[in-house]
C-alpha cells in the first residue's frame, strides 16, 4: 500500500474522524465528542516523538508554585528573590532576608523592621544615609544590603602539615561574614596555601575537600525519584541540593502519596479503562481503539441497499463507534446485503465501500491504518516507508521496530542504544562505583570493600569502608586500625586524641608520673620510710592517727601517754592496761576512778562519799577551824577569857559585857563616864547635874535669862538693858 506523510494523518483526523485530538507526541481527548473537527492539544508537539499510549512524557507542573517539586524530578525554583523593602508604617521600614524557606510551594522570607527617624517613603527611609562602615554584609540601615558572604579567605597553612580550606559561602552575624572550614592533613607538608607534592584524592567522594585545597564536587545531583510500595504507594522525591557529610552527599526528600499506583519513579495518573468500549479515551491519555470496522451493508428493500462509511465517529462518552450510512439504489435489485449484478467501483481505491455493498480490496490494517474518504489507507501512528508502525514502535531502516523497555543486564550503567537506534540512559552506579564502558568499576586508588567502592583515601577495615580521622588529633586511634601519632616523654593520649601530661605540667615542662610542681619545678615527693612530715615538695607524707604527733624523725608517736600499744587522749592515764580519763569533776578529795586521787582534805576535815571535804568542827571560808575556834572576819579565831572585863570583846567577836547609857568601854574592859556623874548616873555630853539629876541647858533663841538647869544664857545684857526672863531677850 502507498502510505502518506504524517501531516496527511493530521488532516485525516480533522476531516474524517473529527473527534480525535492528534499530535505527533501524545493524543488526548478533551471532554465531549467534537463535531466541528476542532482538536485540542494538551502539550507541545515534537517531531517524530510518539506517546506509548499508557503514559505520556512528564510535564512539569509549576502553576501557582514559587519553589519545591515540579512533579518531574525537577524544581519550581529557589527562594532567593525576596520582596522589595516596604514601608509598613509612616516611620517603619521592613527589609526582607536575602534567602527564604520553601513551605507549601511558596517562599517565605524572614524580615527586619527598622525605625525611620525622618519617615519612610517608597520602601526607603527618608534622609537615610546607608551605613556599611565596618560591615561586610547585612542591612545597610536604609533597606539595602552591605553585601553577601561569598568571598572566603584563600586556603592557608595553619601548621606546616595542615591546610585550612574555607567554605565558599558563609554566615552573616552582626555585619561580619564568618566561614566554616575544613582542615586537611598534608602528607608532604603545606606551603603557600596548598599541600606540597599533593595528589588530589576524590576517590569514593562525591563532595568535600580533595585533600589539596580543592573540592571533590557539589551536592546537586540527587537520586532519581523512587517508588515505595504501600497503601497508598508513595513517590519519594529528593531535594535538588544536598549536604556533604564525610565526602558523601545526603539529600533530604519529600514523600508524595500517589492517588493510583507508583511505577518507574512516577505517580501513575490513572488506571486505563476500556471495558465495553470500542474507541475513545481510556481515561489515561491513551485510546481504546479507532472506528474503522463499519457494520456490513444490508438490503433495506428489494431495490435499495444501506451502505456504511468505512470510518466512523467515536462517542467519547459511551466509547461506541457510530458510522454514517447512505441508502443506495440497486439497479438490478438487492440480495443478502449486495446489489445484484453490480460492478464494484474500486478503481484507485485501497479501501472503503465498493458501491455494491462490499469493500474495496482487503481494507486497511486494523489498529495501525485508517481509510480516508478517498479510499486511501493512511497510517494512524508512525509511517515507515511502505509500512505503518504500531503505537510505540519506531521506524528504523525502513522497518518498524519495538524499542527495548530497559537496558540489558550486561549493560550496568551509562548510555546504551538498542537495536531500534533508541538511546537509553541506564541505571547509575551506586555505592561509589564509577561507570567505565557500561560497567560499574571501582577505580584506583579507591578500594573495594564488602561490595562497596570506598571513597578516595578510605581503606577496608572490619569489612567496612573506613576513612582515617586524625583531624585535630595528635595521637590515638585513627578509627581505621591505625594511629594518629605518638606522644612524647611523660605524656599520655586522652579520649580526644590530644597528648597530655601523664602527671602534671610545671612551668612548661611535663613532669614524670608521680612528680608534682613545686616552686616552678618538677619535684618527686620523698616519703620512703616516713609516716608523716614534709615530702620535700610542699606536701606531707602522711597524717598521724588520733592522739598521735609527728616526731622529728617523721614517725608518728603518742602525743601524751602510751598504754598497752595505744595512745591515750590528752589528760588520760594508763590504768590496768587501758587508757582511763580521771573523773574529779565536783570533787575535792577521794579516788579519781583511774587509781589516783582527787585530792586530800586539810586538818580538822573528813572526805565524804561524794568526794567533798566536810569540816569536823566550824567551817570558815576555805578552812576548817579547830575545836574551840570560831570563824571571825573570814578566819579561824581562838577566843580569850573576859575575866574582870565589864565590856569589850573576847578577841573573836564575842562581847564581854555592855556599859550603861552614856558610858564608854576602856581598853582594859572597864566601863567609864566621860561626862558629868550625877547621883551615880552618867550624864550625856553637854548635860549638867541639877537637883541630883542630869539636866540639859536650853538657851536656844535666848541672849540672857535662865537656861533651865540653874545657869544663865550668854552673853547677857549690857547696861542700861534689862533681861526679860520670859523671852530671854535684852530690853
Amino acid at each position: 500500500m502507498h502510505k502518506k506523510n504524517l501531516w496527511v494523518v493530521l488532516a485525516l483526523c480533522i476531516l474524517a474522524v473529527g473527534v480525535w485530538g492528534c499530535d505527533s507526541g501524545s493524543t488526548e481527548i478533551d471532554g465531549d465528542a467534537s463535531t466541528d473537527g476542532d482538536t485540542e492539544d494538551d502539550g507541545e508537539a515534537s517531531d517524530g516523538d510518539q506517546s506509548d499510549g499508557d503514559e505520556g512524557p512528564c510535564v512539569p507542573d509549576c502553576q501557582g508554585k514559587q519553589c519545591g517539586f515540579d512533579g518531574c524530578d525537577g524544581s519550581c525554583g529557589t527562594c532567593n528573590q525576596p520582596p522589595v523593602s516596604e514601608c509598613i508604617t509612616d516611620s517603619k521600614l521592613r527589609v526582607y532576608d536575602a534567602s527564604g524557606d520553601c513551605a507549601g510551594n511558596t517562599c517565605e522570607y524572614g524580615y527586619t523592621d527598622n525605625d525611620c527617624t525622618d519617615g519612610c517613603v517608597d520602601g526607603e527611609c527618608k534622609g537615610c544615609v546607608p551605613n556599611c562602615e565596618g560591615k561586610q554584609c547585612g542591612d545597610n540601615g536604609c533597606g539595602g544590603s552591605c553585601g553577601v558572604c561569598n568571598q572566603p579567605a584563600a586556603p592557608e597553612c595553619i601548621t606546616p602539615v595542615t591546610l585550612r580550606t574555607y567554605n565558599s559561602t558563609g554566615d552573616c552575624t552582626t555585619g561580619i561574614c564568618s566561614y566554616g572550614h575544613t582542615d586537611t592533613q598534608c602528607e608532604f607538608g603545606c606551603a603557600d596555601g596548598a599541600c606540597t607534592g599533593c595528589v588530589v584524592n576524590c576517590e569514593g567522594k562525591e563532595c568535600g575537600s580533595d585533600g589539596c585545597g580543592g573540592n571533590c564536587g557539589s551536592c546537586n545531583q540527587p537520586p532519581a525519584p523512587e517508588c515505595i510500595s504501600g497503601d497508598p504507594d508513595v513517590l519519594r522525591v529528593y531535594n535538588i541540593s544536598g549536604a556533604c557529610d564525610a565526602g558523601n552527599c545526603n539529600y533530604g526528600f519529600t514523600d508524595i502519596d500517589c492517588e493510583f499506583e507508583c511505577a518507574e519513579g512516577q505517580c501513575q495518573q490513572c488506571a486505563p479503562n476500556c471495558e465495553e468500549r470500542q474507541c475513545g479515551p481510556d481515561g489515561c491519555g491513551g485510546f481504546c481503539g479507532i472506528c474503522n470496522v463499519p457494520p456490513a451493508s444490508e438490503c433495506v428493500s428489494d431495490t435499495t441497499i444501506l451502505v456504511y462509511e468505512a470510518t466512523g465517529d467515536c462517542n467519547d462518552v459511551t466509547g461506541l463507534c457510530a458510522y454514517e450510512s447512505n441508502v443506495v439504489p440497486c439497479e438490478f435489485g438487492c440480495t443478502d446485503g449486495l446489489c445484484n449484478n453490480c460492478t464494484a467501483a474500486c478503481e484507485g481505491k485501497e479501501c472503503g465501500p465498493d458501491g455494491c455493498g462490499g469493500n474495496c480490496a482487503e481494507g486497511c490494517e486494523l489498529q495501525v491504518e485508517a481509510c480516508s474518504v478517498e479510499g486511501t489507507c493512511l497510517c494512524v501512528y508512525d509511517p515507515c516507508e511502505a509500512l505503518c508502525c504500531p503505537q510505540g514502535d519506531v521506524c528504523t531502516g525502513g522497518a518498524c521496530c519495538t524499542p527495548a523497555g530497559e537496558c540489558p543486564e550486561a549493560v550496568e550503567c551509562g548510555g546504551w542504544t538498542d537495536s531500534c537506534g533508541v538511546a537509553h540512559v541506564c541505571d547509575p552506579c551506586l555505592n561509589g562505583y564509577s561507570c567505565v564502558d557500561n560497567s560499574c568499576e571501582c577505580l584506583s586508588p579507591k578500594v573495594e570493600c564488602n561490595s562497596v567502592c570506598c571513597q578516595t583515601g578510605a581503606i577496608c577495615y572490619n569489612n567496612n569502608c573506613c576513612v582515617a580521622d586524625c583531624a585535630g588529633k595528635q595521637c590515638g586511634n585513627d578509627g581505621c586500625g591505625g594511629s594518629c601519632g605518638t606522644c612524647g616523654a611523660n605524656e599520655s593520649c586522652n579520649a580526644e586524641g590530644q597528648c597530655i601530661c601523664a602527671g602534671v605540667e610545671c612551668n612548661g615542662v611535663c613532669c614524670a608520673a608521680g612528680a608534682v610542681c613545686h616552686n616552678d619545678a618538677c619535684c618527686t615527693p620523698a616519703c620512703t620510710g616516713k609516716e608523716c612530715g614534709s615530702d620535700s615538695c610542699g606536701g606531707i607524707c602522711g597524717i598521724c592517727g588520733d592522739n598521735e604527733t609527728c616526731a622529728p624523725d617523721s614517725q608518728c608517736v603518742c602525743a601524751d601517754v602510751e598504754c598497752d600499744g595505744a595512745c591515750c587522749e590528752i589528760g588520760e592515764v594508763c590504768h590496768e592496761d587501758a587508757c582511763c580519763m580521771p573523773d574529779c569533776d565536783g570533787k575535792d578529795c577521794g579516788p579519781d576512778g583511774c587509781g589516783g586521787s582527787c585530792g586530800a582534805c586539810d586538818a580538822n576535815a573528813t572526805c565524804t562519799v561524794e568526794g567533798l571535804c566536810d569540816c569536823d568542827f566550824e567551817a570558815c571560808v576555805d578552812a576548817c577551824c579547830t575545836d574551840g575556834q570560831v570563824c571571825f572576819e573570814d578566819a579561824c579565831c581562838t577566843p580569850t577569857a573576859c575575866g574582870a572585863k565589864e565590856c569589850g570583846t573576847d578577841g573573836c567577836g564575842t562581847s564581854c559585857g555592855t556599859c550603861e547609857a552614856n558610858e564608854t568601854c576602856s581598853v582594859a574592859g572597864v566601863c567609864e563616864c566621860p561626862n558629868v556623874v550625877c547621883n551615880a548616873a552618867c550624864c550625856a555630853a553637854g548635860q549638867v547635874c541639877h537637883s541630883d539629876a542630869c539636866c540639859t541647858p536650853d538657851c536656844t533663841g535666848k541672849e540672857c535669862g535662865p537656861d533651865g538647869c540653874g545657869g544663865t544664857c550668854a552673853p547677857g545684857c549690857e547696861l542700861p538693858d534689862v533681861c526679860n526672863d520670859t523671852t530671854g531677850q535684852c530690853e
